[in-house]
């Protein structure tokens, strides 16, 4: 086993992981996440058409309605609560490095196509707007609770494989 998950298995260390985590998300991810929301509310707003509208419109989402439709799309800022709870799952189970990474790259990469949708969404076809809310309301929670899932399989898979071994 390699050293790194021979620490996070002490309950210690996990323990102190999960409380810099969460002091850590809720010190400097969410006031983050916030000032970044401004500056696309701003974008947005500068941008809108006649027929596009701000349903509503926080620190870290937005909903546009579309008049000749009657639809609202959410845009939501990645790094939210599921990424916080997918986290320390991740910590819990003493998931694997990789985890981390990949989930912290799928948020990032996730928020780039929020925004780009919902900017071509408002400028040149309102089709995209349904990215954008796809994205926001069903992909982005969903990658944060399937890493956990996954970093679980493969403990286990690895823990059945040793003892298959021994």
């Amino acid at each position: 086993m390699k050293n790194h998950l021979r620490k996070l298995q002490n309950p210690l260390v996990r323990s102190a992981l999960f409380l810099l985590f969460t002091l850590a998300y809720f010190n400097m991810i969410i006031p983050l996440r916030e000032t970044i929301m401004i500056q696309v509310n701003t974008t947005i707003r500068e941008n809108l058409p006649a027929h596009i509208f701000v349903e509503e419109e926080g620190k870290r989402a937005m909903n546009l309605g579309v008049s000749n439709t009657n639809k609202i799309y959410k845009i939501r800022m990645s790094y939210g609560m599921n990424f916080f709870i997918g986290v320390l799952g991740l910590i819990i189970i003493s998931a694997p490095r990789k985890y981390f990474w990949i989930e912290f790259i799928i948020q990032a990469v996730c928020g780039v196509i929020i925004f780009i949708t919902a900017y071509l969404g408002i400028v040149f076809l309102n089709h995209f707007l349904v990215i954008s809310d796809l994205f926001s309301i069903y992909l982005l929670p969903l990658s944060s609770l399937i890493m956990v899932i996954l970093a679980f399989i493969e403990k286990k898979h690895a823990k059945e494989h040793v003892v298959h071994e021994g």
